[in-house]
């Protein structure tokens, strides 16, 4: 019994450890944060078509919070603050908008589902 008990367990890890791995595959992040992570460690200060890629991916709501805070995190490393600013700006602003008001939204929805 404790063995079959055992069993069951370490095929449970080997299942959820398996699907986290996927998890980020199939939502389309890790992809992202990959490539994230590798045009942070090899960044071309002097390239501003980089910054200017970004700002329209943001500006065009291409997942808007995730790219404004890294290309931020680029731009604030390379040393152009006013840049970096403008984008932490802008990804501060999207989520007042996108994500504050939704929350806002869902909170008077479940108040009046209440009364």
């Amino acid at each position: 019994m404790l063995k079959m008990g055992l069993k069951l367990c370490a095929l449970s890890a080997v299942i959820a450890l398996g699907f986290s791995g996927y998890a980020n595959s199939i939502l389309g992040v890790a992809k992202s944060q990959v490539d994230f992570n590798q045009e942070f460690l090899k960044q071309d200060c002097a390239n501003e078509n980089y910054l200017q890629a970004q700002m329209e991916q943001v500006n065009k709501d291409n997942d808007p919070i995730f790219v404004a805070i890294n290309a931020g995190s680029i731009a604030r490393s390379c040393g152009d603050f006013n840049k970096s600013n403008e984008f932490f700006d802008l990804a501060e602003s999207k989520y007042k908008y996108d994500v504050d008001l939704e929350s806002i939204g869902k909170k008077k929805g479940q108040s009046l589902q209440q009364a």
